[in-house]
């Protein structure tokens, strides 16, 4: 079961030529559960074009990312799909994932995600 959530916080100061905002990607679950005695669990977030269809027809750009798991995470990427079948370059991992080391990342360079993109947070 996926669920999608976009959360929006945005500063409007009149004649400002840019905005920023903060977007979720996450799955949405009381609780998770991991069978006994597995030693990998993949969990994945996804933001479809449900939620890429109320961007503004020329995208948003992606200039910073914070890969975030709780204590048993150990691996993230975020993935990129257009068309839902190209699958562009990841925008951020992190297959060394540690819970105490958690910062924002300024990508090396800007991402454009468009109306009907879907982005998946996962291993």
């Amino acid at each position: 079961m996926s669920c999608y959530k976009i959360k929006r916080e945005t500063i409007q100061i009149p004649h400002r030529q840019f905005d920023a905002a903060m977007a979720t990607i996450n799955y949405l679950t009381e609780m998770i559960l991991i069978p006994p005695n597995t030693t990998e669990f993949v969990y994945s977030g996804h933001c479809g074009s449900l939620c890429t269809d109320q961007f503004d027809p020329s995208g948003i750009s992606i200039l910073f990312v914070q890969l975030h798991a709780h204590i048993f995470g150990t691996k993230l990427k975020l993935r990129h799909f257009r068309n839902d079948t190209i699958e562009l370059p990841w925008i951020a991992y992190d297959d060394k994932y540690d819970f105490n080391y958690q910062q924002y990342r300024m990508l090396d360079e800007e991402r454009k995600v468009l109306p009907g993109d879907r982005l998946i947070i996962g291993k």
